[in-house]
């Protein structure tokens, strides 16, 4: 539905239904953020500020967590991708 009033209204579309607490909180630049905004407050009838001010802080801080990089094989990732795909056909 919302990519219906984003194709046929445009990102304004979206956020003229969207609370100003949560416009202050997002990018109105970019149409998956708005997007994602206006179908939570669709779908729930909660709005993403009040959603989000309702969940709990991580049990793990960023400062307590060490960053890890993996860079598997590309082909090895491109068999594992298109046998998935091919599963879902």
């Amino acid at each position: 539905m919302a990519d219906d009033v984003l194709a046929s209204g445009g990102i304004a579309a979206l956020i003229g239904d969207i609370d100003d607490i949560t416009l202050s909180k997002i990018d109105r630049n970019n149409p998956m953020r708005v997007q994602r905004a206006w179908e939570v407050q669709r779908s729930t009838g909660r709005t993403m500020a009040a959603w989000q001010d309702k969940t709990p802080p991580p049990d793990l801080t960023l400062n307590r967590a060490e960053t890890m990089v993996l860079v598997p094989e590309k082909t090895w990732l491109n068999e594992r991708i298109n046998g998935r795909f091919d599963k879902m056909l």
